[in-house]
């Protein structure tokens, strides 16, 4: 083996009962101030899990976008980054995934 590099970005993982506690903290941490939070239709089916989250984050929730799907198809990126740019939003809260 010739070598090799790798460039990672830092990662803070919260886990236990009081993990979406720290959210605010983070978020302050970054500076970010306006949240999207980004599911699948099987998260949106929960509303106990999103008000848990929405709860978390209080006055900084700015909306919820629930169309996620698997393999990202590009049409609901782009639907995606619309609403992030229209809420006008600085942070993006992904809840669920696999």
């Amino acid at each position: 083996m010739s070598g090799f590099r790798y460039l990672g970005s830092a990662l803070r993982l919260h886990h236990g009962r009081d993990a979406l506690g720290a959210l605010r903290q983070e978020m302050d941490r970054l500076r970010r101030y306006r949240a999207m939070v980004v599911c699948g239709p099987s998260v949106a089916r929960h509303p106990d899990l999103l008000a848990l989250v929405s709860q978390a984050l209080g006055d900084r929730l700015e909306g919820i976008f629930d169309g996620v799907l698997a393999h990202s198809p590009i049409r609901v990126v782009v639907e995606a980054a619309r609403m992030l740019d229209a809420l006008k939003a600085d942070a993006v809260v992904a809840v669920g995934g696999g």
